[in-house]
């Protein structure tokens, strides 16, 4: 679940404990995550074969994989180059040109800071593009794609935190062997949960805590998607039911605002609890129900008292 690998990336990165009841794969690990620190690897030098076809053409740049296996283990841009000097077609050219173009893309980032180096593949080398018609290919199409600027705004995020490439590549190589340090520990604690538990509500169903924070109560993630038919998203309002009675005396539900670029629509199932609030009737006298706003979230806190 790409949330719960949001939170716990930066759980980690604030060496705060915690706990995950699921077993997810690092976000670290996710395909577009590792594409575009192979770029950045890249760019510092690394003649890894593994990392030039992960990037080669995304965006399509119409170089063969068949190249590689003439090259060896290790890849540089020259050699690249010197395999399509060979042809005079009209094609080769193309490539060359691609190839060129690419080689001064990579010197830009050399000496980029992280977070303008992926503002940088995204935007001017056009890798936002590339997943982009990825999706249109794809059955899930706009699904993949919103999932896709999920995890890569996660990741402009991620690289605000750090000064240098190397200091943030050094941090993920880390975090990686935290993980498994982590589930170790898990593992070992027979059902003692740390402070913090991280899980998905269908592995929450039947447990209860003290409190609980229900992130992200927004549009396209509750109810997930569009939700075309009223089928679907009266199951999903279930499901979120279930989400809200795990908290036996605190429950706090946040939703992100977004800003003027890219607003974000709170979830409509919030929308019943605010009409609760507003007739007291419905709210016991030591229940609490608070909002705030900024650009970043919006937040409503239930006391175990109060009517759901």
């Amino acid at each position: 679940n790409t949330y719960l690998q949001e939170f716990a990336a930066r759980l980690r990165r604030d060496d705060i404990s915690y706990q995950m009841k699921d077993k997810t794969q690092n976000i670290y690990e996710k395909d577009i995550v590792q594409d575009i620190l192979a770029y950045l690897q890249i760019a510092s030098g690394d003649k890894s074969r593994a990392l030039w076809l992960r990037i080669i053409n995304k965006p399509t740049r119409y170089i063969s994989r068949e190249v590689f296996s003439t090259l060896g283990g290790e890849v540089t841009l020259e050699n690249l180059k010197e395999y399509y000097r060979g042809s005079t077609s009209s094609y080769s050219a193309e490539q060359r040109n691609a190839l060129d173009l690419l080689e001064r893309q990579l010197a830009y980032l050399r000496t980029a800071s992280p977070f303008l180096a992926v503002q940088y593949i995204r935007r001017i080398i056009g890798y936002d593009n590339y997943l982009m018609e990825r999706a249109h290919k794809s059955p899930r199409g706009r699904g993949n794609l919103e999932e896709d600027e999920l995890i890569l705004n996660w990741l402009c995020e991620e690289a605000k935190s750090f000064s240098t490439q190397k200091e943030w590549l050094k941090h993920r190589t880390e975090a990686s062997v935290t993980e498994e340090k982590r589930d170790e520990v898990n593992s070992a604690q027979d059902g003692k949960f740390a402070k913090i538990l991280l899980m998905t509500v269908h592995a929450s169903k039947g447990l209860e805590f003290d409190r609980v924070w229900i992130p992200d109560c927004n549009e396209k993630v509750f109810p997930h998607g569009a939700m075309p038919d009223r089928e679907s998203c009266e199951e999903e309002r279930r499901i979120f039911y279930v989400a809200m009675t795990r908290a036996k005396k605190h429950l706090e539900l946040l939703c992100l605002t977004g800003s003027r670029e890219r607003p974000r629509l709170p979830s409509r199932f919030l929308n019943p609890l605010w009409k609760d609030y507003s007739s007291s009737s419905n709210i016991s006298s030591n229940s609490h129900l608070s909002k705030y706003s900024s650009k970043a979230s919006s937040t409503l806190s239930y006391s175990s008292s109060s009517s759901m």
